[in-house]
């Protein structure tokens, strides 16, 4: 089958175009072979130029997986480039949903839902020890896949929807040696990662408490060269705290902070301007005790 004639797949560079020319001379490259409909686009210059935009967590406020958005979205205009700033298991399985439901495959909903639970925040109170559902673990790791391009990942996707491939590959236990943790403060954790992946952080950190900060001085954006990022999350949306307080008063020292009701990052593909002390005082004043 012409994969093209269905739907072509693209990832989009979130990094400031004034800074990095280069940022925007790959998205024009994929704005310019013809209409784009996003998945996940958080970036309000990049999600304007897409014709739609498939976003229930970060745009919509929902506690809904973009995944699970795609089974029953109104399906994007054939031929159209399905692209999205961040591929993870979410963004890669809703490209996946579109593209089954064009070519009118029946798709194995169950392993949608392991998607959306492990994606989105969890239900209830906090409960230490939550681990999301291993296929959650299996699509990330395909996502991450440096050795197969983007395209090469939805059709693997789909194939194992519709039940014509093989099971995905186990995903490698996440490596949390690199990771320290920091348990000295009342509502939240600290967690320093030393390794610079990123991977396995939030989820020790959920061990330990209901709110995680996590400093990740050699993160790589796609490959890119290492710089300092931030990430504050909390165990979901009904976790009481001062969140939009607390993304107000960062964004105040750092404008490029985004995310969700639940889970926010310092900007995207570029090194914080920002210290970790700022970032713990900041999040103090808005714990709830």
């Amino acid at each position: 089958m012409n994969y093209d004639a269905l739907y072509r797949f693209d990832t989009l560079d979130p990094r400031n175009p004034v800074r990095v020319p280069e940022a925007a001379e790959a998205n024009n490259r994929v704005f310019a072979r013809g209409p784009v409909y996003g998945i996940e686009v958080t970036i309000p210059a990049l999600a304007d130029r897409c014709f739609g935009n498939l976003d229930p967590q970060h745009t919509d406020g929902l506690n809904v997986s973009a995944c699970k958005a795609a089974l029953t979205c109104q399906l994007p205009a054939f031929g159209a480039t399905l692209a999205t700033n961040r591929l993870d298991a979410d963004s890669l399985a809703a490209m996946a949903v579109l593209w089954c439901r064009a070519a009118g495959n029946q798709i194995d909903v169950e392993i949608i839902d392991a998607i959306d639970s492990g994606d989105c925040t969890p239900r209830g109170p906090w409960v230490r020890d939550y681990q999301p559902h291993w296929m959650f673990a299996d699509m990330s790791a395909l996502s991450h896949d440096r050795s197969l391009t983007i395209t090469d990942k939805v059709m693997r996707v789909v194939d194992v929807l519709i039940g014509t491939g093989e099971p995905l590959p186990k995903a490698a236990q996440a490596d949390l040696s690199g990771l320290d943790v920091d348990t000295a403060h009342n509502g939240f954790v600290v967690i320093y990662d030393r390794k610079g992946d990123g991977r396995g952080a939030n989820g020790l950190g959920y061990q330990h408490a209901p709110v995680v900060i996590t400093c990740n001085p050699r993160f790589r954006y796609n490959g890119g060269q290492p710089h300092l990022k931030f990430g504050v999350a909390r165990w979901n949306a009904q976790h009481p705290m001062g969140w939009d307080a607390m993304l107000a008063d960062l964004r105040a020292i750092e404008s490029g902070w985004g995310g969700s009701a639940s889970i926010a990052g310092s900007t995207q593909g570029e090194g914080s301007p920002m210290t970790l002390d700022q970032v713990i005082e900041i999040v103090r004043r808005h714990i709830v005790a």
